[in-house]
């Protein structure tokens, strides 16, 4: 697993990925985070710059990406079913101003069957 440099606000801890390939590790090591401080509620991947990512991202409980304004994050290969599943979990979701791009290579976006509290938007 990458190692990422956490940093804590209150009771939000993030991490800052350059390579839209690592966001399902960071979303993975921001998950085991929470679970380990129980006084952490909100983990957020922050997507540092324009990248591209090649696999679904699969979503956590409580575990945002943000887009920060200027920023585009690409699907650069075709894949099945959605970019960004937030399927089945609670509070997880993609806030910021930047751009989630998918180019025709994936049949949505975002999904989120059975998913509580998601959270989209700014």
């Amino acid at each position: 697993m990458a190692d990422f440099a956490a940093q804590v606000d209150g009771t939000t801890v993030s991490v800052t990925v350059t390579d839209g390939n690592a966001i399902n590790a960071a979303i993975q090591f921001l998950a085991d985070a929470l679970q380990a401080d129980r006084a952490l509620t909100v983990g957020e991947v922050i997507v540092g710059q324009d990248t591209t990512f090649s696999s679904a991202l699969i979503a956590a409980d409580n575990v945002r990406i943000r887009l920060p304004a200027g920023v585009t994050l690409s699907l650069d290969t075709a894949i099945e079913g959605s970019a960004y599943n937030l399927g089945s979990t609670h509070g997880a979701g993609l806030v910021g101003e930047g751009t989630l791009a998918i180019g025709g290579n994936a049949a949505n976006a975002i999904s989120g069957a059975g998913s509580t509290a998601p959270v989209i938007g700014n």
